[in-house]
């Protein structure tokens, strides 16, 4: 299908809320974000940082419910065109004002995921993905596999990979399977549909399997670790697996493993994000036997070094773009949430005197020197900041030249009660 673009578009009054929020991030303070959220409970950049504050503070159920609403402020404003063209549909995220709602997606796809929704954060995931397939901004690629095998949708993960092998080489995403995340995920996948339908069945429409992947689970796991041997020391020590003795010992003395480091900066990288990603899966038990089996095989094999050996024969692969993905953090596709402990919650909201000193120019300062009734309901609002330190020092000295007789009357009465304080 023919792709069609669309961008996102805000009214005046959305983009004079969105400078108020700018204000009330660089305050400091998230009582500020509350109060713009009062006011606007569908700004969805307010939302977000909001739902952030929460997720940190353990409150994961509000963090959920602020992310909900995110989700359905934008569902309020899409073209009906766009919902129904979802799959041919663009947006570029290279246009800030696009931004926000690749943020939302992929905020909400966290915590369905965290929550164990994996079907719903696949789907999501999907439509992330199918937003900019060619550039993929957000590194769906890196997590599609990992939601794919726990929603064990194992046909969906064999033809998407099976698909972009066939691609040319001038295809954007022609490098897909080196991703080490993809050639092991990929291995994982045609194992659990062995172990289904040992082997005999076809994997979706009667296609043999041999017609589909000429080699079996266990050989496409051992041209994995062929191609990303780091993979398996980062798998064994963020496991926490001994491997100092036995026999994965054994195996990681095989000059092959032996070398550890990845060949590129990019491998590192991306293998640190498969492991943090995926690392779940490959610890549990009966997965990490089928581990050591095959890199057991694998080890054999190099002694052998038979020409007509289908795992040493494979390749070449595909090179991967320089620097691919150095841009998408491994944090960013972790179950662990970071959490402020209780007792140091007060310290989120900063001193005043360093939270005035941080509020941008843009704010409205008060007038210490104004009416006392006038400052009070103005100081309620939340583009209201309080003046420097130093303009409450100069507002300790009296009233300005221009004040009225009221304002004097106030500021005298303030000193007077002051006085009577200190006596």
């Amino acid at each position: 299908r023919t792709s069609t673009w669309y961008e996102m578009t805000f009214s005046e009054e959305y983009i004079q809320v969105q400078g108020q929020y700018q204000a009330m991030v660089a305050s400091m303070d998230p009582r500020n974000l509350m109060d713009l959220l009062h006011h606007h409970p569908s700004h969805i950049a307010t939302l977000l940082q909001v739902a952030e504050y929460y997720a940190h503070t353990a409150e994961q159920q509000t963090a959920a419910d602020m992310l909900e609403r995110a989700v359905s402020s934008l569902e309020r404003g899409f073209h009906p065109s766009f919902v129904e063209s979802l799959g041919s549909a663009r947006v570029d995220y290279s246009k800030e004002e696009n931004r926000v709602l690749y943020h939302v997606l992929f905020r909400y796809m966290q915590s369905v995921s965290r929550r164990g929704c994996n079907r719903t954060a696949l789907e999501v995931a999907k439509l992330i993905f199918s937003l900019d397939p060619e550039n993929d901004p957000l590194g769906m690629l890196l997590c599609l596999d990992y939601l794919a095998l726990r929603s064990r949708m194992f046909p969906f993960l064999l033809s998407f990979a099976e698909y972009y092998t066939n691609t040319p080489a001038t295809h954007p995403n022609h490098h897909l399977p080196s991703l080490p995340n993809w050639a092991f995920s990929a291995a994982l996948a045609q194992w659990n549909v062995e172990k289904t339908k040992g082997g005999e069945k076809t994997i979706e429409k009667g296609v043999e399997e041999e017609e589909l992947k000429p080699l079996t689970a266990g050989e496409q796991l051992q041209v994995a670790l062929r191609r990303f041997p780091g993979a398996l020391g980062r798998i064994l020590e963020k496991g926490c697996i001994v491997k100092d003795s036995g026999a994965w010992a054994e195996i990681l003395s095989d000059p092959l493993f032996a070398a550890g480091d990845p060949e590129t900066e990019t491998d590192a990288h991306l293998i640190e994000v498969f492991v943090e990603r995926s690392l779940a899966l490959w610890k549990a038990p009966d997965v990490l036997a089928w581990l050591l089996l095959n890199a057991r095989a694998l080890v054999a094999r190099r002694g052998k070094s038979g020409s007509g050996d289908p795992v040493l024969a494979a390749g070449p692969f595909p090179k991967l773009p320089y620097c691919i993905y150095k841009h998408i953090l491994a944090s960013n596709f972790s179950d662990a949430q970071v959490t402020i402990p209780q007792e140091e919650e007060a310290a989120v909201v900063p001193p005043e005197g360093r939270r005035n000193a941080e509020v941008p120019d843009n704010l409205n300062r008060l007038d210490l020197n104004a009416n006392p009734l006038r400052l009070f309901f103005e100081s309620m609002l939340p583009w209201n900041a309080a003046p420097f330190e130093g303009d409450a020092a100069g507002a300790a000295a009296g009233p300005g030249e221009n004040a009225d007789e009221d304002e004097a009357m106030a500021w005298a009465l303030q000193q007077q009660e002051l006085e009577d304080a200190q006596e």
